[in-house]
């Protein structure tokens, strides 16, 4: 059986950016307990712990949105294949680290998994002390979906 770990990112009562730390929850209640998931406050700077010693690795974090990527919508990248996408992508950070940063210096370290997805959220209001966007919060559920489809196919293939 493979060794999945999910990292929700975010940062509690940062308005759009707690959107990952509230996937990461919702996935805690539906998922398979054998799944491992995390929720990161710290963003890149435990880049270790979370990168090694899995087969799967799933990343939520948010994403400032823009015209061609509007409040709610998420995006799914996997890494390094989509490197060059992620590269285009808006603007996004994990607080110290930038996401894409935090992935080119596993990768480099040999610290990836084969198989890394990455979902971005887009927000637009990430203030200290405001709420989450409610359209951002309507996402959340299709997304969470999205991440079971994931783990269910892997389960499935009994890797």
């Amino acid at each position: 059986m493979s060794r999945i770990r999910i990292v929700g990112f975010g940062a509690p009562g940062c308005g759009d950016d707690e959107a990952g730390l509230l996937a990461a929850e919702r996935l805690r209640a539906i998922l398979p307990q054998n799944v491992e998931i995390r929720c990161e406050t710290d963003g890149g700077a435990n880049l270790y712990d979370w990168a090694r010693d899995v087969d799967v690795l799933i990343l939520i974090d948010a994403a400032r949105s823009t015209e061609e990527f509007a409040l709610g919508q998420f995006l799914h990248l996997r890494y390094p294949q989509d490197r060059l996408r992620l590269a285009q992508t808006p603007p996004f950070h994990t607080h110290q680290w930038g996401l894409d940063s935090a992935l080119a210096l596993a990768e480099t370290m040999h610290w990836l998994p084969p198989e890394v997805h990455l979902f971005l959220l887009a927000g637009n209001n990430f203030k200290p002390g405001t709420p989450l966007s409610p359209k951002l919060f309507q996402s959340i559920p299709q997304l969470t979906q999205s991440i079971q489809k994931i783990v269910s196919r892997i389960g499935l293939a009994g890797r």
